[in-house]
């Protein structure tokens, strides 16, 4: 059996293992091997640098290169999408780049890193990849996802062969339930405190497998994911303004980075120690600092943080009360504090004694080796009834008369709930605001809480795409136009407008891909 690498390709650090003599008709047994240097078990840095004096970096080199200013993280959030840096610390000059060839780099480098190991260790190896993705990724994000990877190479030129995909929070719950040769079907629930991110997901995993009508095996289905933008990097925020304040100082620069990376260590120190005391030194005059810090001032400062956590996982309990999951998984290396599973077994007292952590940081790479090569192309999320998508927030349009615009409230809104696709019955139709209008400025806007004010736009809405229909002459204000908004299967928003006065001339277009889908 050839050798597959499962790839959690991670916001702040990846993972890569293959599984070595494992059955290949049960997917049972075998010995889970990590691809990851010995002295850093903690994963391969996802992290991208750039200056002008040190060039491109990447994985371990880019987070142990200075300034910090110059590293970009959490990169598969930006498909699609661009960032600067600047090429020099202190100066105004920047560089662009795309958040794709930074993905398409950082992967390339996992890659070969663990074939290094494959080589060394094993005398293997292999260009085969299972790819585990983010639950909420839409079918568009998820092969364009597959699309970089494969646009890697191994150091001898040939191309990375991404054989299967695997949601994430399946690929943890098929590993613990592998871990502990359980071979019944289960509901589970992970709970996913990454580094970057908080992903909640129910999901019924078929540790042996299930066939449909055509022969083809699937291995589990995801009825719902949710998440928010809390991870293991904003716990570590708050532990860094801690020291700060016991410092009576605030740290700028390069120093700051220091001690950022001094919280971290301290918050995994709290996780087994109800008391810790960092090593911080004053760069000035080289004084140490004897500071002593306690698991729970820590856990106090933090609850905020982690009662959003617990906010999604319960609204994820009560709006499926058909699939009530027999046990909580814990993944992600962040919900390895100790209060990640206090809270949410006073959280959810049913559940006291059935939240349990299992391999945080690598059960979605044991598990994307494990299963990974058994997701049809056309199913990322392998379900014999996929969950159906919906609109998670409201979405509407602004007519500008000008880019000096920004007066006005939002129309031809498409509610929360949506069901995807969803084609408008008919086109709007809109007027200019005034005489002599040579062009009407076309914005789409995306709520961001849950029951926005449309006479509010600039508060409770993102604007996330915008045209411009241009006409020959000045118009008056009873000319008509035409807009409509439509969302295909894979969540691809597009905006069309047009004249209808004018059939012969093209009509413009743009498309956004929509992240936020339930």
């Amino acid at each position: 059996m050839a050798i597959i690498i499962g790839f959690d390709f991670g916001n702040i650090n990846s993972f890569l293992s293959f599984i070595q003599d494992m059955d290949p008709d049960t997917r049972m047994g075998g010995v889970c091997r990590d691809l990851l240097r010995s002295d850093r078990t903690g994963g391969i840095p996802s992290t991208f640098f750039y200056s002008d004096q040190r060039g491109i970096q990447l994985g371990y080199e880019a987070d142990a290169a200075v300034p910090a200013s110059s590293r970009v993280r959490l990169l598969k959030r930006h498909l699609n999408q661009e960032f600067t840096l600047p090429r020099r610390a202190g100066k105004p000059e920047t560089r662009t780049f795309s958040y794709d060839e930074a993905i398409r780099m950082v992967a390339e480098y996992c890659i070969r890193r663990a074939n290094r190991i494959l080589q060394d260790n094993y005398h293997e190896t292999t260009n085969l990849v299972a790819l585990a993705y983010p639950a909420m990724y839409t079918s568009a994000q998820r092969k364009h996802l597959v699309h970089l990877v494969e646009s890697a190479t191994l150091e001898d030129g040939t191309h990375v062969e991404v054989c299967g995909t695997i949601a994430e929070p399946a690929a943890a719950a098929l590993d613990y339930l592998a871990a502990y040769s359980q071979m019944e079907e289960q509901t589970v629930l992970t709970y996913d405190l990454g580094g970057g991110t908080f992903d909640v997901s129910l999901v019924t995993v078929y540790p042996v497998g299930r066939r449909r009508a055509d022969g083809s095996v699937y291995y589990y289905d995801i009825h719902a994911w949710d998440g928010c933008a809390v991870g293991g990097a904003d716990f570590d925020q708050v532990l860094l303004q801690q020291l700060e304040a016991k410092m009576g100082a605030s740290v700028q620069g390069n120093q700051r980075e220091v001690l950022l990376r001094t919280a971290e260590s301290t918050k995994i120190e709290l996780s087994d120690n109800e008391t810790a005391w960092p090593d911080i030194t004053d760069p000035a005059t080289g004084d140490y600092y004897d500071i002593e810090i306690s698991r729970k001032e820590f856990e106090a400062a933090s609850r905020p943080l982690l009662e959003q956590t617990i906010a999604c996982t319960r609204k994820m309990l009560r709006s499926h009360p058909g699939q009530k999951p027999g046990c909580i998984v814990l993944t992600g290396g962040a919900s390895q504090m100790p209060m990640v599973k206090r809270a949410l077994e006073e959280a959810f007292p049913e559940y006291q004694g059935k939240v349990t952590f299992h391999r945080p940081s690598k059960a979605i790479s044991y598990g994307a080796a494990r299963y990974g090569t058994q997701e049809p192309d056309d199913d990322p999320r392998a379900s014999a009834a996929p969950a159906v998508q919906r609109t998670q927030r409201e979405i509407g349009i602004r007519y500008f008369r000008g880019p000096d615009d920004v007066k006005g409230h939002l129309g031809t809104i498409i509610p929360a709930g949506t069901e995807i696709p969803f084609q408008m019955p008919k086109p709007e139709w809109v007027h200019p605001v005034k005489d002599g209008q040579t062009e009407i400025l076309y914005r789409v806007y995306e709520a961001r809480v849950d029951h926005p004010d449309r006479y509010e736009v600039e508060r409770d809405y993102t604007k996330i795409m915008e045209l411009t229909l241009h006409f020959d002459q000045p118009e008056p204000m009873t000319k008509q136009t035409c807009v409509r908004l439509d969302i295909d299967q894979v969540g691809l928003l597009q905006e069309e407008a047009w004249d209808p006065d004018a059939p012969d001339k093209p009509r413009v277009r743009t498309t956004e891909q929509l992240c936020n889908l339930s």
